[in-house]
């Protein structure tokens, strides 16, 4: 039985044989290409626990090289574990699509916050839309490359996100989906084939900033800015100015500022509280002066609002989310 590394060149020029011929792959032992008078197929060919096991994995016209090594490590790994994936009580065994996962991810992370799940719906179920019927062990590393490489061309960071996103749910889902001896029905992550070949996309970070000499002019215009309802003095009035002057001086990021309540503000002792911060600590965040005068003349026309930013749209009684506009 020979021994070679298995190419698609080097299959493609195997010829037909009478008596049937197996070459073994170099690179995963126990993989092989069967050759016979009428088709080339692939394989597992190994000795585990004493036993030879030789199974047919699929047609190599109609299977990828890459696919089919792919299946044959997952097969190998759970023969080498005790399992049978040959058996026919694995039939009974369903694996769960993408999208059963996703939603069963969903659900079952409470924690998770809204703008998150937002987040995770624009990259699965979104970017992903033709994976979510598609079975979790059905999905190969050949499909991860290509679908990333398509991503990275319309953004490189949108590409690591959304396989960071699917990479969370994959290792969730294999340790949630088990069989009667509690042993993972689905396969290990194939996106680790972007760590194992580096093809993560570097991205760099924003390097623009305000320099010292124009910050002045920047605060300036910001303080003589008046939002066209300024006048009306409604509780969103001048939402942007203010919350960027918010910004400036707390340093806070723009999704607690968005979300800060009036019961969150101290303006007695000048301070104010963060409770659901990035890391999940409390903060607890001193105003000084020039925060605790624009928040006091606020504090005056909030009408019972309960957010400090509340929105301006009339069928919406949330906080504000975005101040682009």
């Amino acid at each position: 039985m020979a021994r070679v590394k298995l190419t698609k060149r080097f299959i493609d020029g195997l010829e037909y044989s009478e008596k049937a011929d197996i070459y073994q792959d170099e690179l995963v032992n126990g993989f092989a290409v069967r050759t016979n008078k009428t088709n080339k197929s692939y394989m597992i060919s190994k000795r585990i626990n004493g036993k030879m096991i030789r199974k047919s994995i699929g047609d190599c016209s109609v299977m990828t090289l890459q696919d089919a090594r792919e299946q044959a490590m997952s097969l190998i790994s759970d023969l080498m574990q005790g399992k049978d994936p040959f058996n026919d009580d694995m039939k009974d065994v369903v694996v769960p699509t993408l999208g059963e996962a996703y939603e069963y991810y969903i659900s079952h992370k409470p924690g998770l916050k809204q703008s998150t799940i937002a987040t995770y719906n624009r990259q699965i179920p979104g970017k992903l839309a033709e994976w979510l019927d598609r079975s979790m062990n059905e999905i190969m590393q050949s499909n991860v490359t290509e679908k990333h490489l398509e991503l990275t061309k319309l953004s490189p960071s949108q590409a690591n996100a959304t396989f960071r996103a699917l990479n969370a749910v994959w290792n969730f889902s294999r340790l949630s989906f088990l069989d009667k001896s509690e042993s993972p029905i689905i396969k290990p992550s194939p996106i680790e084939i972007l760590t194992a070949k580096k093809l993560w996309n570097t991205v760099k970070p924003r390097t623009t900033y305000l320099s010292e000499d124009t910050m002045g002019n920047y605060v300036r215009v910001l303080l003589d800015f008046k939002s066209e309802d300024f006048h009306t003095m409604q509780p969103h009035s001048n939402n942007a100015r203010d919350i960027m002057l918010l910004f400036l001086c707390t340093g806070i990021r723009a999704s607690e500022g968005y979300s800060l309540r009036w019961d969150y503000i101290d303006l007695k002792h000048g301070t104010m509280t963060i409770h659901e911060t990035k890391n999940g600590d409390t903060l607890h965040v001193p105003l000084g002066k020039v925060m605790c005068a624009m928040l006091a003349h606020r504090y005056q026309y909030r009408m019972d609002e309960p957010w400090l930013f509340p929105s301006r749209l009339k069928e919406c009684d949330g906080n504000l989310t975005d101040i682009s506009k």
